[in-house]
């Protein structure tokens, strides 16, 4: 007879539970899942053939001058977060990738920014830091919580509450989420931001999703990219921008 104890029994029945509640969910994970075993069983290798700094990448990107790209970083202060927690911005992203968002954020003036993947909301901060700054904008963040009840209580957990009213947060798979949290606003996508699944597929499904909402001339953000990334890029007739990242893999970006 098997036995098994209190605490995995009461974890399992909790997360049997919220997958029940919430079969959407449920599906979502389990795509995932089977993207990331695709990749395991099939790795490929891939490198940029450039990559540069933050500030050459909005350089190029956007034309902005040095000094004035310079300034808006120095404005950026570092999400923490809350109380008495022991979150650090390493567990969310890097200090590339939120430069990016946020100085993008602060020059470009974007009024509608999508977001998939939020974690614990260090880059959400950022961004929303920078229309705060600006006086204008609005941000819609797409996360899929894990299954156990509590996990969804971190979500976020790192964004202030005096920056929250220019937040709307969608739950729910990234790629299925995207045209329902659109199809609400009527005006175009400035700035899609693309941290949620780092599979193969998974990120070539999101880049798609999202792309018929950028405007012209709007921009898609990716962390932690890879060969998907110059695939999409090939696919709509753009020329990628590479971020180097010391301790992730590049950040993408392309104008569209």
């Amino acid at each position: 007879m098997l036995l098994v104890s209190p605490r995995i029994a009461t974890r399992g029945w909790a997360l049997a539970t919220q997958a029940l509640s919430h079969p959407s969910w449920a599906v979502s994970h389990l795509s995932n899942f089977n993207e990331a075993m695709y990749d395991r069983k099939h790795p490929w290798q891939w490198a940029p053939a450039e990559s540069l700094s933050v500030v050459d990448a909005l350089q190029k990107a956007g034309g902005w001058q040095e000094a004035e790209i310079r300034a808006v970083l120095d404005e950026l202060v570092a999400p923490t977060g809350p109380e008495s927690s022991t979150l650090t911005v390493d567990q969310d992203g890097s200090s590339e990738f939120i430069q990016l968002a946020n100085a993008w954020c602060r020059l470009a003036k974007p009024q509608l920014v999508l977001e998939t993947g939020v974690a614990h909301g260090f880059s959400t901060a950022s961004i929303l830091q920078a229309l705060e700054r600006n006086g204008s904008g609005h941000l819609i963040s797409i996360d899929l919580p894990h299954l156990h009840p509590d996990a969804i209580k971190t979500i976020g957990a790192a964004v202030p509450k005096e920056l929250r009213s220019r937040w709307t947060l969608c739950l729910g798979g990234e790629v299925s989420t995207i045209p329902r949290a659109m199809s609400a606003r009527p005006e175009p996508l400035d700035l899609f931001v693309q941290d949620a699944s780092h599979s193969y597929r998974g990120q070539l499904k999101a880049y798609g999703a999202a792309w018929p909402f950028l405007r012209d001339g709007g921009v898609l953000l990716s962390d932690d990219v890879s060969e998907p990334f110059d695939v999409f890029a090939r696919r709509v007739g753009r020329t990628p921008i590479y971020v180097h990242q010391p301790k992730w893999r590049p950040v993408g970006l392309i104008v569209k």
